[in-house]
Formats: C-alpha cells, sequence, structure tokens
C-alpha cells in the first residue's frame, strides 16, 4: 500500500453570503421597532390623563372669610361674592342659636343678657338677605344705607348708641360664634355690658354661603 499526498483547493469567502443578511435584517427590525415605540408614545401622549385635565389640578382650599367687625366709626370696603336669589327657610332657628350662644358668652363675663328686639331683628334679617341676594359683604348696604339707617328704618333709635357685627361663609351658629370671639372687635361688642337688645340676622345665597349680621343697641 502507498500513500500518496492529494492538494487541497480554498474557496474564497462569498462577501454576499448569510452573515451580510443577518446584520441587514437586524438594522431593518431596529427601525422597525423605532417607529414601533414612537407611535406608541405618540398614543400615549394623546390619551394621558394629564392632557385631558385628569386629575384635575389642586386648588387650595377656600379660606372662609373673617368675620368683619364694626363700630359705629367703622367703614369696611364690601368684596364680592356668589349672588342668586335667597333662601331664609333655616334663618330662624340659626338666629336663635345666635342669640342663645350669645347670651351664653356674656353671662361668662357678668353681663346682663341681651333683650331680643324685633326692630333691630328687622335690620339685621333685611341685611344679611341683602348681602347674600347681591353679593357685596359689608356692612354698606346696596342702597348706601349705613347700619344706624337700617336699624332706625326698622323702628330701633339708635339714638342711644349701637353696634354692628356681620359675617359670612360659617356654616353653623357655633361656627359663627367662634368667629366672632376671635376677633377682638367682634368680642367688645358681644362682651359690652353697656349693650341691651339684640337682632340676628342670617340668609343662605343661591350657592349655599350663609351671612350673618348682628346689630346691637343700648335701650
Amino acid at each position: 500500500m502507498s500513500w500518496a499526498s492529494h492538494p487541497t483547493t480554498e474557496m474564497p469567502p462569498n462577501l454576499t453570503g448569510t452573515p451580510g443578511r443577518h446584520r441587514a435584517r437586524s438594522r431593518t427590525v431596529l427601525a422597525v421597532a423605532a417607529v414601533v415605540l414612537l407611535v406608541l408614545l405618540l398614543v400615549a401622549a394623546m390619551f394621558s390623563p394629564e392632557l385631558f385635565g385628569w386629575p384635575p389640578p389642586a386648588t387650595a382650599p377656600r379660606a372662609l372669610p373673617p368675620a368683619e367687625p364694626t363700630t359705629p366709626a367703622s367703614a369696611d370696603t364690601a368684596t364680592p361674592s356668589p349672588t342668586g336669589t335667597v333662601s331664609v327657610s333655616d334663618s330662624e332657628a340659626l338666629e336663635n342659636e345666635v342669640v342663645t350662644l350669645t347670651n351664653n358668652e356674656r353671662s361668662t363675663q357678668g353681663c346682663d343678657p341681651l333683650r331680643l328686639d324685633d326692630g333691630l331683628a328687622r335690620a339685621a334679617r333685611a341685611h344679611s338677605v341683602d348681602m347674600a341676594t347681591t353679593g357685596q359683604f359689608g356692612h354698606p348696604g346696596a342702597d348706601g344705607s349705613g347700619p344706624a339707617d337700617r336699624m332706625n328704618a326698622a323702628g330701633y333709635d339708635t339714638g342711644r348708641g349701637w353696634a354692628e357685627n356681620i359675617a359670612r361663609g360659617q356654616d353653623s351658629a357655633e361656627a359663627v360664634m367662634a368667629a366672632w370671639m376671635g376677633s377682638p372687635d367682634h368680642r367688645a361688642n358681644i362682651l359690652d355690658c353697656g349693650l341691651r337688645a339684640l337682632g340676628v340676622g342670617a340668609a343662605r345665597s343661591a350657592s349655599g354661603q350663609l351671612f350673618w349680621t348682628q346689630d346691637f343697641g343700648r335701650v
């Protein structure tokens, strides 16, 4: 047996063979994936809750306006509030509660209880209704009248002195009394032992906001 060697022939690599096709496919897949991702991002943006305004942007809670003090020399500036028709169906109960709470506060200071005066009550109710109806919050009435004008027109003689407290936004008799007692000027009116008579008015605007008036007299 004899052995013989035979030469082998090597073929040059095919530059257009399988490895090149794989790279081309990879680039195509990446391009398609990028397009799909872009489309998904655009769709997500279109249906984003923020784009539709949901949830609504947070807003600071509305602070209840402070009770407005008054003395005969005061001159408060009226500020606007929602207007509309007024419901006074619950006014009498609220007004009676304020009278009771006012006299309770006075008793702790040794003051005599205030008597409920019909004229002062009419003036106080009318002013609360006026504020709730017109949206003008202040001691001057929509017709330009002052507290003493309204009290006199309602039949109460203000010749010996008067005082008025107003407030808006407090949703109960307890809340408005707490606001008034927390204000030095209001507190001074409530605890003035020289005052003898009281009228209270409460009225609710169409938006549900309560407006309060206390009218005091010295006879």
